[in-house]
């Protein structure tokens, strides 16, 4: 805190910092009752369907925004404390949306009803079309996981065949009918049974009205059958004493055990010879992805797939649309040659805006984190769209993971979830009296950064203190290498040398002696660094005494050379009188006290080699 006069009066002017604020403890502003106090924002409002955590509502305190099961956050999750200009404020207001579960899936002969919309605890509910009735599941709803469930609470995914929502009304067994067996091809919606009954009895329904021998008697779409099946008493000509047309011939009792035959209806010849009437060439063209089989449904053929154009257009052959595999039919429709010669189409499938065959729909796919994907049919994920993966820069497709899926014919994806990994590079190891610290939890993948540092009385002698992981896998920097110096050396890391300063007395090649015996040399202070480093060794040992340090002119006079023979560089730190070889003889340089009352203390002097009572620097490598 800063207090400063603005007048000679009493009253003082205070300047706090920014995250403090002034207050005065009295009514009557003086400086003694100034203080600065912590900026307060206040308690952060909680959002419905969230739970705010704070470390204080003081400035530089954070609160995190965590939403309930269903929702998640708007914008943000980490709000500080902050001021602007004088107010205190927090960086932001929290707010928990629910999530969305986008639209819902779609089935055949089922209608959704999105009108609750589409968010968490959204319920759709179900409509069946016209001859199919609704299954257990009736409604799906918005789950917390973002997905639709059939289920309200556990999440349960949408997912079974076609008939998951809607099914075929069932019209229940038709029971057969005295004197006859029926031959049914299920009971449910559009379905059929053809009755077969004893010799000397005739099809009939239940009121004894006669129908054709291949009358098929239906499911129909109120889920009841549409006649039900008799076998009446024939007269003489249904006990098979006549020689009418076996399949199409119609025999008329004329008399006692006389008899006439004529060709039912659909059918020409006189009664002992009938073929059926022929219908033009099938008129409706193939829709996309779809195809006609027909047959006549009593016929042998009925078993089998047979197109449009194999089968001869006559009397009661039906036509029925199929789809190819990887497509579900939209629409059903029945198209018969009638008795009259002409085609009975109820639906034309090639009308503008109708699809008769929509591709089969997967479920829906998204980039993989730290990935992208991308798709050849405009991420509809109906058959047959292909999707392929890619992985951000520094990242990869894990091992079981496809590059490229394929929605196939049974709406399944082709292939394995993708995932994309950080790519890793090679193992590293803490280095000899070292340790390593990594903060991924040693995966050694991108970006994973390493530290290293050295034991007690080790230092890095080379290397890197900090190794990154990048996107192209190899480390940044260099193995880290961990050394000691000798016993009373002091290790200076710019240099990775150990240097001592000795508390004897020796001339100069003494003391260049007694460093050699330990491995190294008299010190040379090159740089600034190191000669400040060197300064604070020997004042540290003896702040009045002289010491040698490595530098001779003795080959050359006035040409300074380092202990190494290397020449004299820029830096300098000579007393500003020296060098002079006062004596003729001054070829070897030393450190003037540190506490020198006549020179620059700790500058540079030359001085005669043979002098004994200074003290001495030595370096030697770590």
């Amino acid at each position: 805190m800063i207090i400063k006069n603005i007048t000679t009066s009493t009253l003082s002017q205070r300047y706090c910092e920014m995250k403090y604020q002034t207050v005065s403890l009295t009514d009557i502003v003086i400086p003694q009752t100034l203080a600065c106090v912590i900026a307060d924002c206040g308690i952060i409002s909680t959002p419905a369907h969230g739970d705010v955590r704070c470390t204080g509502t003081t400035y530089g305190e954070t609160c995190h925004l965590t939403c309930h099961d269903g929702y998640e956050r708007l914008s943000r999750d980490n709000f500080t404390c902050q001021v602007h200009g004088d107010k205190p404020t927090w960086s932001g207001e929290p707010e928990c949306i629910p999530v969305s579960c986008g639209t819902p899936p779609e089935f055949p002969h089922t209608t959704i009803q999105r009108a609750s919309g589409r968010t968490y605890g959204n319920t759709c509910g179900v409509t069946c079309a016209d001859g199919y009735e609704g299954t257990n599941h009736q409604r799906v709803t918005c789950h917390s996981t973002g997905n639709w469930s059939l289920q309200a609470e556990a999440l349960q995914p949408v997912v079974g065949g076609p008939d998951l929502f809607c099914q075929r009304k069932d019209c229940a067994r038709l029971p057969p009918p005295a004197h006859g067996s029926l031959t049914c091809s299920g009971t449910r919606y559009q379905d059929s049974c053809r009755l077969t009954c004893e010799p000397g009895y005739k099809v009939a329904e239940e009121s004894g009205l006669l129908l054709h021998s291949l009358y098929n008697f239906r499911c129909t779409a109120n889920g009841q059958w549409n006649k039900k099946p008799s076998c009446v008493p024939s007269d003489y000509c249904q006990l098979g004493l006549h020689d009418c047309h076996p399949e199409h011939g119609v025999c008329s009792l004329t008399g006692h055990q006389a008899f006439s035959c004529r060709c039912r209806v659909g059918t020409v010849g006189n009664g002992t010879h009938c073929e059926r009437t022929l219908c033009p060439p099938f008129p409706v063209t193939e829709p996309e992805n779809g195809f006609f089989s027909c047959s006549i449904p009593t016929s042998s053929a009925a078993d089998t797939c047979q197109s449009a154009n194999s089968t001869q257009p006559e009397y009661e052959v039906v036509c029925v649309l199929h789809c190819n595999h990887g497509y579900d039919r939209l629409i059903y429709a029945e198209y018969s040659c009638r008795h009259d010669g002409n085609w009975d189409i109820p639906f034309n499938p090639k009308s503008p805006g109708t699809t008769a065959c929509l591709a089969v729909k997967c479920p829906d796919l998204s980039s993989p984190l730290h990935g992208r994907m991308t798709c050849n049919s405009g991420y509809s994920f109906r058959y047959p769209e292909a999707c392929s993966f890619a992985c951000d820069r520094g990242y990869e497709l894990t091992s079981t993971s496809s590059h490229e899926r394929h929605c196939q014919t049974d709406a399944t994806w082709s292939g394995n979830n993708t995932e994309c990994i950080a790519v890793q590079c090679p193992t590293l190891y803490s280095p000899a009296h070292g340790r390593m610290s990594c903060n991924h939890g040693y995966s050694f993948r991108y970006p994973e950064n390493c530290t290293f540092s050295c034991n007690h009385g080790y230092n890095l002698y080379a290397g890197s203190t900090s190794r990154n992981c990048p996107a192209d896998r190899t480390w940044s920097g260099s193995s880290a290498r961990c050394t000691r110096c000798p016993d009373g050396y002091v290790y200076y890391q710019p240099n990775q040398l150990c240097y001592k300063a000795f508390n004897q007395r020796g001339n100069y090649d003494e003391a260049a002696a007694t460093c050699s015996s330990d491995g190294g040399t008299l010190a040379m202070p090159r740089d600034a660094g190191i000669n400040r480093f060197l300064i604070n060794l020997k004042n540290a040992v003896d702040n009045n005494a002289l010491f040698w340090f490595g530098m001779t002119d003795r080959v050359r006079e006035g040409s300074w050379v380092w202990a190494d023979g290397v020449p004299l560089g820029h830096f300098k730190r000579w007393d500003p009188r020296q060098p002079d070889d006062a004596y003729g003889n001054e070829d070897c340089v030393h450190y003037f006290a540190g506490n020198s009352a006549i020179y620059v203390r700790n500058s540079w002097n030359d001085y005669p080699c043979s002098a004994a009572y200074l003290k001495f620097i030595c370096q030697v490598a770590s």
